[in-house]
């Protein structure tokens, strides 16, 4: 294929079926029961396509290259002197730089947690169970939140887009399950 395309599935009458898109072509598609099947019927009918604008004497477009845009990590800002100053100190009494802070801010905003972080709870509330289990079931409503927060955390490293590059195993989040027919929790 001399064209860049887009795959997706579809569910069309109850039944799910994939569709690859030409990305310059308009109205040249594809579709089959599986991926493959819509990337080959969508280069079958890229060259009907073209075959019949060649024909008909239409302009043939260029295929589209798409230039991978670098990143230096670095952008710059304009704020408010107020709003800078807010965030200067909220960073002195965290105790992390300015930098520090906005990088936190702007992870936290798109649903990113700090890899320390979410290691800091989890260790956190893994004691806590276990102090909590040592207890033989006194506190057990603590115990309880405490395994709610223990799924909360591990939900939170799932779904967070570093679990896979900090090596986390999500098995390590596991802290205390509680078992309805334990003694501990009478």
């Amino acid at each position: 294929m001399r064209y860049g395309f887009t795959v997706c599935q579809v569910e069309v009458d109850g039944e799910l079926l994939w569709v690859a898109k030409s990305s310059d072509l308009e109205h040249c598609v594809g579709q089959g029961k599986s991926c493959d099947d819509a990337i080959r019927e969508l280069e079958e009918n890229e060259a009907v396509w073209l075959e019949m604008a060649e024909e008909d004497g239409e302009t043939i477009p260029a295929p589209t290259v798409e230039k991978i845009q670098e990143y230096s990590g670095k952008f710059t800002v304009r704020l408010s002197k107020s709003l800078h100053r807010e965030i200067a100190k909220r960073a002195e009494m965290e105790g992390v730089s300015l930098n520090q802070y906005m990088v936190e801010a702007a992870a936290e905003k798109l649903g990113r947690i700090p890899k320390q972080d979410a290691i800091m709870i989890g260790k956190a509330f893994r004691e806590f169970a276990l102090v909590i289990q040592n207890t033989s079931g006194i506190l057990e409503g603590t115990q309880n939140i405490v395994y709610d927060m223990s799924e909360i955390t591990a939900k939170m490293v799932r779904e967070t887009s570093h679990g896979a590059e900090w090596g986390t195993s999500f098995n390590s989040f596991n802290y205390i399950k509680r078992n309805e027919e334990s003694e501990v929790c009478n």
